[in-house]
């Protein structure tokens, strides 16, 4: 079983490396099969698919990855060369997986751990002793441009290592791992450290054993796992809460009976973690569990695997990936990275399969999501979904959305407002745009929203129009067509006029034409309607009489009539315009 035991791992984790006629109607037929995969956008953007276009061979094992908000990706481990060019534990990739050369800083041993400050500048954890020469004891910040930054050496303990790092919203840092003093000062397993590297000397929270992983709440409490049995006086099997001045949370005790390697917190506040346990609060759980935000186990949640999980990230849209040495999850064959449900039953769908050749011994050691939802893993691997990927890959996590629901469309002038429904799935990326399409012609509107206008039409054709939602992942199907409506040209008439208990308007037409006038009160209620055909090019009289209950309503009150006559041409143009007519007070 891989990763059966801290000491297991430590020595993974050092390793350097993975160790005529027929002719041409041939050829033709093997340019076309060429040309209709790479055209095939479905291999793109299915979840758990391999991103092709992402493709960089790691020399050694990949222990930590952190994305930067520019989209580049920083990767630490035992790592030697990325495509052949040479680098020492730490390299820095664009977005599409090729190295970014100006970035090359030497550490003088692995890195088991990065995060990357607000201000761009780079965090690294490891066994190193040295950072571009510079005496650095197992912890160093870089500066953006990979130089170091020579304000900040708290100097863990030497001969001891950093494993984890997390920063704080207000700066400080947490960091933790197997050491026992930070500047010189006691510090067990675990010290936190002021934004410019000295001790935060009130945090001590005193763990008696290695700190394998660190997590911030939202509500700044700090979770934190690893071999540890014991906070300070009181007992902690592997997990513990503390509180944001660096106090246990007593209230929090989820007892597992094994190493906790990792952590990931729900957007509800529930708590996922992993590692080699396989009970949890007098429960069974197999190396994956997740506790309510008090710390109790959720036991709707039964997700188990067969081996360790060291490393998880919990999706938008709720979903669980999670990385490792197992081979089954839910008793399913899933090689070393998985995806769950929000209940925690497995995606059957998502299914990237990692492996190292013939030789068992892979893993997936670190894993982070994208601005766009994809994964970056990494680890000891040299395949991924059958494709040569030497230690690191990124998955397809997202699908585009699905099509938006129910549009409908209203005529304007020379132009058609379009609302709809939202997708009932927005593919596990959040929608960044729809885009409605009118037909004929193809003129398009775009909104954040679910409505917009297209304008630019014609008052002589009527349109359908179709919507089509799009997220980082791409754009999803169309919906279905709107009913068939004519956009308007401003119709020229004089104001109607009211004469008794009639509205009553002169009509200009240029030739044959259907008139037809509508007459509601302002809060909507019909009034009255007429239609009117006339066959040749005249000004016809539309005299348009009041139904009984707006006439009983002008006894009480003098009303406010919106009148709204159009014309369709026997050419198939409409024109329009609307007035408002005031109407007095009758006996």
């Amino acid at each position: 079983v891989c990763l059966s035991s801290l000491d297991a791992v430590i020595v993974q984790r050092q390793r350097s490396g993975m160790h005529s006629p027929k002719f041409a109607v041939r050829s033709i037929l093997i340019t076309l099969v060429l040309l209709l995969i790479a055209a095939a956008p479905a291999l793109a953007t299915t979840p758990g698919s391999l991103d092709s276009g992402f493709a960089p061979t790691i020399t050694g094992g990949v222990n930590a990855i952190a994305v930067q908000a520019d989209g580049r990706t920083l990767i630490g481990g035992s790592l030697s060369a990325v495509d052949g060019t040479t680098r020492n534990k730490l390299a820095r990739l664009n977005a599409d997986g090729t190295l970014d050369t100006a970035f090359n800083p030497i550490v003088s041993d692995s890195i088991f751990a990065i995060a990357v400050q607000p201000d761009g500048k780079i965090l690294i954890g490891g066994m190193f002793t040295a950072v571009n020469s510079e005496a650095r004891n197992q912890i160093a910040r870089l500066n953006p441009d990979g130089t170091l930054d020579s304000t900040f050496d708290p100097t863990a303990s030497t001969n001891d290592w950093v494993r984890t790092l997390a920063v704080q919203p207000d700066g400080k840092i947490l960091i933790g791992g197997n050491f026992t003093t930070v500047h010189g000062a006691t510090r067990n397993h675990i010290a936190r450290l002021n934004a410019d590297g000295t001790l935060d000397t009130a945090f001590n929270p005193n763990a008696n054993n290695t700190v394998l992983a660190l997590a911030v709440q939202a509500d700044g409490k700090v979770l934190i796992g690893g071999v540890f049995t014991s906070v300070g006086s009181d007992a902690r099997a592997h997990a513990a809460r503390l509180n944001a001045d660096g106090t246990l949370d007593t209230a929090f005790n989820p007892s597992a009976d094994g190493t906790v390697w990792t952590f990931a917190v729900q957007s509800d506040g529930k708590v996922l973690i992993g590692g080699e346990f396989t009970n949890v609060a007098g429960f069974t759980r197999l190396h994956v569990a997740r506790l309510n935000a008090d710390g109790a186990l959720d036991t709707s949640f039964a997700a188990s695997a067969d081996g360790n999980i060291g490393a998880m990230v919990v999706q938008s849209n709720g979903m669980i990936i999670v990385g490792g040495s197992f081979g089954n999850v839910n008793g399913t064959a899933r090689s070393r990275i998985a995806r769950l449900n929000a209940d925690g039953t497995l995606d059957a769908s998502f299914n990237p399969d990692v492996k190292s050749g013939t030789d068992p011994d892979c893993h997936v050691y670190a894993m982070a999501l994208q601005v766009d939802g994809r994964a970056v893993i990494g680890g000891d691997f040299t395949t991924v979904g059958g494709a040569a990927r030497r230690n690191i890959a990124r998955i397809n996590t997202n699908a585009a959305p699905g099509a938006p629901a129910s549009p409908v469309a209203t005529a304007g002038l020379l132009q058609v407002t379009v609302s709809w429904t939202a997708p009932a799935s927005d593919g596990g990326s959040a929608i960044t745009a729809y885009t409605a399409t009118a037909s004929p012609g193809g003129r398009t509107c775009t909104a954040a929203t679910t409505t917009c206008t297209i304008s630019g039409l014609d008052n002589a054709v009527a349109y359908t129009v179709t919507v089509t939602a799009t997220n980082l992942v791409g754009t999803g199907g169309a919906s279905s067509a709107t009913s068939a409506v004519r956009p308007y040209k401003t119709l020229v008439m004089k104001r109607p006029r009211v004469q008794g208990a009639r509205i009553v308007s002169t009509v200009k037409t240029t030739g044959a034409a259907t008139i037809t006038q509508h007459v509601h009160t302002t809060a909507g209620k019909v009034a009255c309607t007429k239609v009117i055909r006339v066959t040749r090019k005249q000004a016809q009289v539309v005299s348009c009489p009041l139904n009984r209950s707006t006439r009983d309503a002008l006894k009480k009150a003098r009303q406010t009539l919106v009148v709204t006559t159009s014309v369709l041409t026997s050419k198939g143009a409409t024109l329009q315009i609307t007035h408002s007519v005031r109407v007095n007070k009758t006996r």
